[in-house]
């Protein structure tokens, strides 16, 4: 079990609901909105409800759904605050409550080097409403870590806050953890570093320890991993005090 002192300044992210929608189980909304109550309770800081989309089945945590976001908002008491996944094709803002979407702290929008300079008038969007932005790059052995350095630095011109690196095919050893978040904080000023680690080499946990030896300001995980292909980091190994 790994300790999180607030000393260590790193927020935390339970991303189960959003990964929910890769496994062929269903979670209900009821079961869902007192794991999201329980999570506030322990320390959590972000709770990801789900992605924002349109019309994707009947799923909560694969839609834009009010009623979904302003019940998940109301069981956090303040605790935790919400956050969602999108990807940049999925920018409807005309279809959102303005209201409701403000229930949300963080938005992530999963990029790669194509897509990520277009993203600035999404960005500009959600600062307008209050909320913070992670651009997450996703499959981050696609690049070399002086790659993803120079794209933290392009996050950071069009105003991103976070700058994820999303070890999406986990192929990453924790060496290369090390390698690639030293490179990118060498470049990165005022945004700030989060890493996604996946588990199909079982080394979630090793790579999250490395990610933090480093100072990664952020690292998301779920409950027993649940999540695409063999998960993610667990939750319940990552404690925050």
């Amino acid at each position: 079990i790994i300790i999180l002192s607030q000393k260590m300044l790193v927020k935390t992210i339970d991303v189960t609901f959003r990964e929910s929608v890769y496994c062929p189980s269903k979670i209900s909304l009821s079961r869902a909105l007192r794991v999201i109550g329980a999570l506030a309770e322990v320390g959590v800081d972000f709770v990801e409800i789900g992605y924002l989309k349109t019309d994707e089945g009947d799923s909560p945590f694969l839609n834009y759904t009010p009623e979904y976001i302003n019940k998940a908002f109301a069981v956090c008491r303040g605790k935790a605050r919400l956050c969602a996944m999108m990807h940049p094709g999925d920018f409807l803002p005309t279809r959102w409550d303005k209201k409701v979407m403000s229930r949300l702290a963080l938005v992530r929008i999963c990029v790669d080097e194509k897509n990520l300079r277009e993203t600035g008038e999404i960005i500009g969007y959600f600062h307008s409403l209050g909320i913070k932005v992670s651009l997450n790059l996703v499959r981050i052995t696609k690049y070399s870590p002086k790659k993803c350095a120079q794209l933290c630095q392009e996050a950071e011109k069009i105003g991103a806050d976070f700058f994820y690196l999303a070890d999406s095919n986990a192929h990453l050893l924790p060496s290369d953890v090390g390698t690639y978040i030293k490179e990118v904080r060498q470049k990165a000023k005022r945004i700030k570093i989060g890493f996604h680690p996946h588990n199909s080499l079982g080394l979630a946990q090793a790579n999250a320890l490395a990610a933090l030896e480093e100072g990664v300001e952020i690292v998301d995980f779920s409950i027993l991993g649940y999540g695409k292909g063999a998960g993610n980091l667990r939750t319940e190994i990552f404690i925050p005090i």
